[in-house]
């Protein structure tokens, strides 16, 4: 297992998934919102594009070999629109 930072994450993360920034974010698509000076990301994955499954299946593979120094993945509960996933420090 090798450690990437929060950032490294986050670049790996938008590489998987065709996703957007918020401000050129369309109706019908998946997009992300970066906070504290892009320190910390959370991406909104339509399922009309992606299935929960199909984000979290993506994720488990991307990150089976791999540590967030710092910083964690964490998938929210259930919702109708979104997959929303959040790449953050830990506390």
């Amino acid at each position: 297992m090798h450690e990437i930072s929060l950032h490294d994450a986050i670049e790996g993360v938008k590489g998987l998934f065709k996703v957007f920034p918020y401000s050129d974010h369309e109706d019908g698509l998946s997009f992300y919102s970066n906070k504290d000076n892009n320190e910390e990301c959370t991406f909104y994955f339509d399922k009309h594009e992606y299935t929960r499954d199909e984000v979290v299946e993506r994720l488990s593979v991307y990150f089976n070999d791999k540590f967030i120094v710092n910083g964690q993945c964490r998938i929210d509960r259930v919702t109708i629109l979104w997959t929303t996933v959040h790449l953050e420090k830990n506390f």
